[in-house]
């Protein structure tokens, strides 16, 4: 008997960059179980992500890219240390979710997968 399991994969990103690409391909093999973004649940679904495959951090979305807007006029260390504050808040969420659904393989940009 040969058991052949389907992977439950999670992708994750704070922007768009190709992640939202990735998981539309995901979904048509029937394999995305989640992406995990900070752009508002529509726009993944633009990208033909399905609706019910994407769960959205709206609140860090609104702080990251609102501070994007602003952070050329601050000095470096707080552009920093802001970057900082958004990437933590963000690996946290991204880590308590992804516990909870039990993915087989995990897709992270650099900046997103730090637990």
């Amino acid at each position: 008997m040969v058991f052949q399991l389907t992977p439950r994969v999670v992708t994750s990103c704070r922007g768009r960059f190709h992640i939202f690409d990735q998981a539309r391909e995901l979904a048509r093999h029937n394999v995305l179980h989640q992406l995990i973004t900070d752009y508002p649940k529509a726009w993944p679904v633009l990208f033909g992500v399905p609706p019910d495959k994407v769960r959205s951090l709206l609140l860090l979305g609104f702080i990251n890219h609102g501070i994007g807007r602003v952070r050329c006029y601050l000095p470096g260390n707080y552009q920093i240390g802001m970057d900082r504050w958004v990437h933590e808040r963000f690996s946290r969420q991204l880590a308590r979710i992804i516990q909870q659904t039990h993915a087989s393989t995990i897709f992270g940009l650099s900046g997103t997968g730090r637990f």
